[in-house]
């Protein structure tokens, strides 16, 4: 029987760590699994030592995660493995799973300062990788929404660059097609702030960017870190879908 699961293991060894001179050679490459590019990098300052598995994805995806469990192993003198951690991490854009501790817990394993790491990965969900960056609204809108011409029956509407203006002259003339395209563009492409992207999808009746918001804010810690200091600069809507959402968490 076949089985579903997203395993990989991934070794590097590092010569001279302490001297710095191979630092630079992590930087080279990386061992590719499941559209992923992977290595593994290390960070020692000091007595504190940092170990850091540092994932490259492809750039026309732009809000992706990914939830794992990393063990991390050291090759001992002895010539067996040394656990160092294990842990479950949720992967981001410029957050890499990392594990810190003082090397001299594991002074065995940094032999002729040369270390061997052994990173075994589980990955329990990714998300994300199934939609790709876009880039125009159709061929003749410019990159990026710089400004942007939208034709309703022979007229053109010059538009700034946002996505809010864009969304109401859809709404306004009724063209479903440009409502999808913004809603799209809000899942795939921006970083705009969640309650702003929560507050155009319920105006603008998107459900997927709803749900993609909601979805986001899987913890009341989460939840509390985007909310603002003060309460009352959020509509009636937004607040009444964010207390469902954190009564559903608790």
């Amino acid at each position: 029987m076949m089985s579903n699961k997203k395993e990989f293991v991934i070794t590097k060894k590092f010569e001279n760590v302490f001297g710095g001179d191979d630092i630079e050679s992590q930087n080279r490459g990386g061992d590719e699994h499941f559209g992923v590019s992977w290595r593994i990098r290390i960070f020692p300052q000091g007595l504190n030592f940092c170990i850091d598995l540092d994932c490259f994805v492809d750039p026309c995806f732009i809000k992706w995660w990914m939830e794992a469990e990393i063990e991390w192993k050291l090759l001992s003198d002895s010539g067996g493995w040394k656990r160092a951690g294990k842990d479950r991490y949720k992967i981001k854009k410029n957050e890499n799973p990392r594990i810190n501790f003082d090397w001299r817990r594991h002074g065995d394993c940094f032999s002729m300062d040369s270390l061997i790491v052994e990173c075994h990965v589980e990955i329990i969900e990714m998300k994300g990788f199934d939609r790709r960056s876009l880039r125009r609204f159709d061929q003749s809108a410019a990159a990026d929404f710089s400004d942007i011409v939208i034709v309703v029956q022979s007229e053109k509407f010059y538009v700034y660059d946002t996505v809010a203006s864009i969304l109401s002259l859809a709404e306004k003339f009724e063209t479903p097609t440009v409502l999808e395209q913004c809603e799209r563009y809000l899942i795939i492409e921006t970083e705009m702030d969640k309650l702003k992207e929560l507050e155009l999808a319920i105006e603008y009746k998107l459900d997927e960017l709803k749900w993609n918001c909601l979805s986001e804010l899987d913890s009341i810690e989460e939840i509390l870190n985007v909310l603002p200091e003060d309460l009352s600069q959020l509509s009636p809507a937004v607040m009444a879908e964010i207390l469902k959402k954190i009564l559903s968490l608790m």
